[in-house]
C-alpha cells in the first residue's frame, strides 16, 4: 500500500469503543495496515491506544445535553490536527464540520457511515417533540443532499437504505451490522438466583420493545420464576426512570437486572448476556424508521445460537422463514401464546440456533469496506 493511510473516526453521540466503529471498523482497518484513529465519546481525559487504534476522547454526554451543542469545535481541531487521508463520519450532524474538513485539506477523502435513516428517525420515533419533527428532518434531507455533491464515498449499514440519497454506486458499499467476536473476553453471565432468563439488548427505547419485553416478563412471572435482563443504552433519564418504577411496583426487582441504562454498556458485556440467557427478545414496534432493517440484535442472537422472539413483520418473518432464527410473535402476546414460550424456551434450555456463519458474520462485510477504501485512494 506504500505509505501508511490514516483513516480517521468520527461521531458525537457514539462512544469511541463502539461495536461498529471500533470492533467492527476500526480493527478491520488496522489489520488491513491503515492507521486509525477515533474521535468519539470517551471519559479518559487524554488519547490513548487500544488494539492498535488511537482514541481521541471528547468526553461524555447525552442527546439532549448542552455540550452536543459545542462539541463540534473540538471535534473539528482535533480532526484537522489529525490531517488524516480519510475522515469516516459516523453522525450526520457532522457533515457540515466534514465540508469544511475537505475545504482546508483538498486532498482528504471523506466518507459517510450511514448507521441510521436519520429522516425516518426524526419522524417516527420519539427522541423530538411534535413541532420540531417537520422542520428537523427537511434540515436533515438537505444537508443529505448536499453531500452528493462533496462527498467521496458512502456506507450503508442496511440494504434497505439504498435510494435515500442520489449517490454515486461505484462510490458505495452496503456494510451490513453483522456480528464481530469482541478483542476483549466475554465474560461468564449467570442471573442471580440461576432462574431462567430472557434478555433485551440494543437501544433501550419505547418502539424499540423495552417496555413490551417488562409486561411479558410479568406475564411469564405468573407461570413460573423467570428473570429479565435489559442490556443496552438510552439517551432518555425518563425512559430509564420509567423501567426502573414499572419493575419496582410489579414486586420482582430481586427476577430483573438493568445493564448499562444511561451508560454505555461494553459490547463483550452485551454478548456475555446473550450467550448465557435462554432466549432474546425483539418485541419492536415496527414503524417506519425500523421495518424494513435488520436490528443488530438479530445476527448477534445468531452468532451465539440463541432463539430471538421477535415483533411480526414481513421483512423479518421472509428472513426467518429463509433461515429459522427465531419465532415471530402477534403483540399483544395471547395468554396462549405466552404459555407457550414458557413451555418451549423455560421450562427446559431450548435447542442451540445453526445458522450458517456467511447470515451473521462481520467476515463476510468487511471486504466491501476495504473495497471502498482502495477505489478511494
Amino acid at each position: 500500500m506504500g505509505k501508511q493511510l490514516h483513516i480517521c473516526h468520527i461521531s458525537i453521540l457514539n462512544p469511541a469503543i463502539h461495536s461498529r466503529i471500533f470492533f467492527k471498523m476500526a480493527l478491520a482497518q488496522v489489520a488491513a495496515g491503515y492507521k486509525v484513529s477515533i474521535i468519539a465519546q470517551d471519559s479518559a481525559s487524554e488519547p490513548y491506544e487500544r488494539a492498535g487504534v488511537t482514541i481521541i476522547p471528547i468526553g461524555t454526554f447525552g442527546r439532549l445535553n448542552w455540550r452536543r451543542l459545542w462539541a463540534a469545535r473540538g471535534i473539528s481541531k482535533k480532526a484537522k490536527q489529525l490531517q488524516a487521508d480519510f475522515y469516516q463520519i459516523h453522525a450526520v450532524e457532522l457533515l457540515g464540520l466534514a465540508k469544511k474538513l475537505k475545504a482546508d485539506m483538498p486532498t482528504a477523502k471523506v466518507i459517510w457511515d450511514m448507521h441510521e435513516d436519520y429522516v425516518a428517525n426524526i419522524l417516527f420515533a420519539d427522541y423530538y417533540s411534535e413541532a420540531t419533527r417537520k422542520h428537523l428532518a427537511r434540515r436533515v434531507r438537505n444537508v443529505q443532499t448536499e453531500f452528493v455533491s462533496w462527498g467521496d464515498g458512502l456506507i450503508l449499514a442496511e440494504d434497505c437504505f439504498e435510494g435515500l440519497i442520489d449517490f454515486p454506486t461505484n462510490r458505495t458499499a452496503i456494510v451490513r451490522n453483522k456480528f464481530v467476536e469482541p478483542a476483549s473476553p466475554i465474560p461468564n453471565k449467570v442471573f442471580p438466583g440461576n432462574i431462567p432468563f430472557m434478555v433485551s439488548t440494543g437501544t433501550i427505547a419505547e418502539n424499540w420493545g423495552s417496555f413490551r419485553a417488562i409486561e411479558l416478563w410479568k406475564e411469564l412471572n405468573k407461570i413460573h420464576a423467570v428473570g429479565l435482563v435489559i442490556a443496552g443504552h438510552s439517551q432518555d433519564e425518563k425512559v430509564i426512570a420509567r423501567i426502573l418504577d414499572s419493575v419496582e411496583r410489579s414486586g420482582m426487582k430481586d427476577r430483573f437486572l438493568l445493564e448499562g441504562g444511561n451508560e454505555y454498556l461494553p459490547f463483550e458485556e452485551i454478548v456475555g448476556w446473550i450467550r448465557a440467557c435462554n432466549f432474546g427478545l425483539a418485541l419492536y414496534d415496527p414503524k417506519e424508521n425500523i421495518r424494513d432493517r435488520i436490528p443488530t440484535k438479530f445476527y448477534e442472537f445468531m452468532a451465539q445460537q440463541k432463539p430471538l422472539l421477535f415483533s411480526q413483520n414481513p421483512a423479518w418473518g421472509a428472513l426467518n422463514d429463509r433461515i429459522g432464527f427465531g419465532v415471530s410473535v402477534e403483540w399483544p402476546m395471547s395468554s396462549e401464546a405466552v404459555q407457550q414460550v414458557h413451555d418451549n424456551h423455560l421450562s427446559h434450555r431450548p435447542d442451540p440456533v445453526a445458522i450458517p456463519e456467511s447470515e451473521w458474520s462481520w467476515a463476510s462485510e468487511q471486504a466491501a469496506m476495504l473495497e471502498l477504501l482502495e477505489t478511494l485512494q
